[in-house]
C-alpha cells in the first residue's frame, strides 16, 4: 500500500513537473514569439521611417535628370548621419544648378542664348577666333521718320515686336543675333556654333523675315526692311572692356554685308546677296544685279537679288 501511494505520488509529482515545464516552455516560447513579431514590427516600421528619405532623395533625383529643377524642394534632414550628409550634399548641388540655370537665364537676355549656354559650359568659347561665316544686317527703312509721329513707349513697343518676330526666325535657322544697333540687326551664322549650310541658312531667315514683313504690322505700325548678305571671313569672340565684354564679329565679310545692306537703296530692292554667299546657296533663284564697287575693297562684287 505505501508503495502504491508512493507511486502515484512520485507520477503526480512528476505530472506537475512535466506540466510545469511545458508551462515554462510555452511561456517562454510565446515571449520568444512575442519578441520576434515585435522585432519584426520594429525593422518594418524602421525600415519604412529610414526609407522615406531615401525615397524623396530618389525621387528628387529623377527630376534634376529630367531638367526639372524647379520642382524639386529641399529635403529634410535625417537623425542618420550618413544619410543627413548625402542629403545636405544634395541640396547644395540642386542649388548650385538652379543658381547655374538663373545665371544662364539672365545671361541670355543680353547675349544669344546660344553664346549663354556655350560660355556657361566653357567660358573659352568666346575666346577670339577666325571663321569663315555668313553675316546677315537688316535695317528697317524709313524708321526714324515713323518714330517721330510715336510717344516713346510706341517706339519702344514697334521694335521690341518687330525684333523678338525677327530673332525667332533667325535662331529658327541656327543664326545667333550679336547686335541691335538702333533699329538694325547684325547676324552671324556659322559660330560661335558651326552650322555646315550657314549660306542657305542666312538666305532662308531673310526671306522669312521680309514675307512676315508683308503679312503682318508690329504694335500697329507697317514696317519695310533691307538686309545685306555675305560669307565669308570675320573674327568672332568677346570683345569690349575688361569687366563688360560683347560677343560680335568683326572683319571683312561684316562690312560687306553692311554695305549691300546700304546698295539696297540703289537697286531698289530689299535683299542683296554677295557672289560669295550665292556659290554656296544652290537651290534659290538669284537675280545678277552686276559688278558693283565696294568701299574698302580694290575689286568690284558681284551682287544678287532674290528672285
Amino acid at each position: 500500500m505505501k508503495n502504491l501511494i508512493k507511486k502515484t505520488t512520485d507520477t503526480v509529482h512528476n505530472t506537475i513537473s512535466s506540466l510545469f515545464l511545458i508551462l515554462i516552455a510555452t511561456v517562454v516560447a510565446g515571449i520568444g514569439i512575442g519578441l520576434l513579431i515585435a522585432s519584426m514590427l520594429g525593422a518594418f516600421v524602421l525600415g519604412r521611417w529610414a526609407a522615406r528619405p531615401i525615397k524623396k532623395l530618389s525621387e528628387a533625383a529623377q527630376l534634376v535628370q529630367d531638367n526639372q529643377l524647379e520642382l524639386v524642394e529641399e529635403l529634410p534632414g535625417s537623425p542618420v548621419v550618413e544619410l543627413s550628409s548625402a542629403l545636405g550634399a544634395f541640396n547644395g548641388m540642386v542649388e548650385g544648378l538652379k543658381e547655374r540655370e538663373r545665371i544662364r537665364d539672365l545671361f541670355g537676355k543680353y547675349v544669344p542664348q546660344d553664346v549663354a549656354n556655350l560660355l556657361v559650359a566653357d567660358e573659352h568659347i568666346a575666346d577670339p577666333t577666325d571663321a569663315t561665316a555668313t553675316v546677315l544686317f537688316l535695317d528697317l527703312v524709313g524708321f526714324s521718320a515713323i518714330s517721330e509721329s510715336l510717344s516713346p513707349g510706341e517706339v519702344v513697343s514697334t521694335m521690341n515686336a518687330f525684333f523678338s518676330e525677327a530673332v525667332e526666325l533667325i535662331e529658327e535657322e541656327h543664326g545667333v543675333v550679336t547686335q541691335f544697333q538702333g533699329d538694325a540687326i547684325l547676324a552671324v551664322f556659322n559660330v560661335p556654333i558651326e552650322q555646315p549650310d550657314h549660306s542657305k541658312a542666312a538666305v532662308r531667315a531673310a526671306l522669312a523675315i521680309t514675307d512676315c514683313i508683308n503679312l503682318n504690322t508690329y504694335a500697329g505700325q507697317k514696317l519695310d526692311c533691307r538686309i545685306g548678305i555675305n560669307t565669308g571671313s570675320l573674327v568672332a569672340g568677346a570683345i569690349g572692356a575688361q569687366d563688360r565684354l560683347s560677343y560680335t564679329v568683326y572683319g571683312d565679310a561684316v562690312n560687306v554685308a553692311a554695305r549691300l545692306e546700304q546698295m539696297n537703296k540703289e537697286f531698289g530692292t530689299r535683299i542683296l546677296v554677295s557672289g560669295e554667299t550665292v556659290a554656296q546657296s544652290e537651290g534659290f533663284e538669284f537675280l545678277p544685279m552686276g559688278k558693283v564697287a565696294i568701299r574698302g575693297r580694290t575689286q568690284e562684287a558681284e551682287v544678287f537679288t532674290l528672285g
